[in-house]
């Protein structure tokens, strides 16, 4: 494999594991404010998968000879939108659940792009699709999870 290649494969894992870091970092957030006995359990699901992943794309980056680059920490998890929206909206929980939803189709388009431009090498490729498949099931968790509390404000 040529600098080049060598140098796109390096970024691409790179962004899949901050992309990852991120969810983690949230999901974790989420899971110490939460209440709510269905979300931690979820929660504590995708962010023990998200450390696996990460484990497993950290594997694939030292393959290439290096290491990820250092993710800068950012203090804060939720942005101010998101957080002005929960003051306002009384159902936290859709509140979290849309921004959950949110950051899962991100990630997933983030995974397509890093595939479709190749900027992960083919012997990565199923670990790659497999953590795609799990975004995939994630967000039709997280869309279920949606329609259940619908249906309990509407019963209710």
């Amino acid at each position: 494999m040529n600098n080049y290649s060598n140098a796109k494969v390096i970024f691409g894992l790179n962004t899949l594991i901050k992309v990852n870091e991120k969810r983690i970092r949230y999901y974790r957030t989420a899971l110490e404010k939460s209440d709510d006995v269905e979300l931690i359990l979820w929660f504590n699901r995708v962010g023990a998968y998200l450390q696996k992943a990460n484990e497993s794309l950290h594997e694939w980056l030292a393959n290439y000879g290096t290491s990820n680059e250092p993710f800068i920490k950012s203090p804060e998890v939720i942005s101010h939108w998101d957080l002005i929206k929960d003051i306002f909206i009384l159902n936290k929980r859709g509140s979290l659940l849309a921004h959950c939803e949110s950051m899962e189709r991100n990630a997933l388009k983030i995974y397509r792009t890093a595939v479709a431009l190749a900027f992960v090498p083919p012997a990565a490729l199923g670990d790659v699709q497999d953590q795609i498949d799990h975004l995939e099931e994630a967000l039709r968790t997280l869309g279920n999870l949606k329609r259940n509390q619908s249906r309990q404000l509407q019963v209710a």
